[in-house]
């Protein structure tokens, strides 16, 4: 076990008083709220005393915001999907035709013929 540089206390660290805006403490050593890891092997390893329902931890290498659950167990992510690579995605009708596809060398989305729609457009 490494020493931790520092002053060790067995009470919460508070300011002065509510008009004092220095910082209480380093996030990494205290409990709940928000932190930044390198990863999610990182999180994961945060122990059980530091960790509080509701706590939000942001993986560095993904840039990926992850949520606590009130089981202190699960995390849930607040990120949304991103595609890096969209060759060969397509949207599938309600008769299994495709009816959008990414052209990769247009960079965009490509609808498909009229005939692929459902009910004229529906689908």
């Amino acid at each position: 076990m490494a020493t931790i540089q520092g002053t060790n206390v067995a009470a919460p660290i508070v300011p002065g008083s509510t008009l004092d805006v220095f910082p209480t403490h380093d996030a990494q050593y205290g409990r709940g709220g928000f932190r930044a890891v390198v990863d999610v092997a990182a999180r994961d390893a945060i122990p059980s005393e530091r960790k509080s329902a509701g706590m939000v931890v942001r993986t560095i290498s993904t840039g990926v915001n992850w949520v606590l659950a009130p089981d202190l167990i699960t995390w849930t992510s607040d990120s949304v999907a991103t595609f890096e690579n969209l060759q060969g995605v397509s949207i599938t009708s309600k008769t299994d035709n495709d009816i959008i596809a990414y052209d990769a060398q247009l960079g965009a989305w490509k609808n498909k013929p009229q005939e692929y729609l459902v009910d004229g457009g529906n689908w």
